[in-house]
Formats: structure tokens, sequence, C-alpha cells
């Protein structure tokens, strides 16, 4: 199976300045990704968790290691379930949709 499209996988890390705060620093891991598009199911799941947007993408399981960031299209997303298939993960991914 090839994959569609390219997403990065997110890590925060907190270092140290000069002066001894701890500063985040997120890390993103380009990886290969494929989009399960909208179903009954997605959003279902929307309305339960009052309405945030949610996707599913499929990714080789080596590749996933526990990441809580998903970045797609420029949209940043939080992992809300990693169901592992063999080498493939299917990530559900959900973000807040703001006004303005």
């Amino acid at each position: 199976m090839r994959f569609n499209d390219v997403a990065y996988l997110g890590f925060v890390a907190y270092e140290m300045d000069a002066i001894h705060n701890q500063k985040p620093t997120t890390t993103w891991k380009k990886v290969y990704v494929n989009r399960f598009y909208d179903n009954a199911n997605l959003q279902n799941q929307a309305a339960v968790n009052d309405n945030k947007k949610l996707a599913q993408f499929e990714i080789l399981s080596a590749n996933y290691s526990g990441q809580h960031l998903f970045k797609y299209n420029g949209t940043e997303y939080t992992v809300s379930l990693a169901s592992n298939k063999g080498d493939r993960t299917v990530l559900t991914v959900e973000c807040d949709i703001a006004n303005g």
C-alpha cells in the first residue's frame, strides 16, 4: 500500500534557558499517511466530544511511538486514540474548532 500524504508527528521537550526557566520546544518528525475520510462513526464521536474536528489517519507502526501532537496541512491536532493493526497504526486525531 502506498501513502498519499505527508504529515508530522510532534514531541514536546523542555529545555532550560540561561536563567533556568523551562521552555517547551516541539520537535516534528515527517511521516507518510493515508487519510480516512469522514464517516458516520467519526461524526458521532465529534458530537459526543463537544464538536471537536475529528479525523483518522493510517501510518506505519514503526513511525509511531506515542506522540501526542499531529500536524496535517498546517493544522495541529491532538492524538486521542491510536489503534495498532499489525504493521499499520490508525490514529484518531481531534482539533478544537475556534470561533474567529
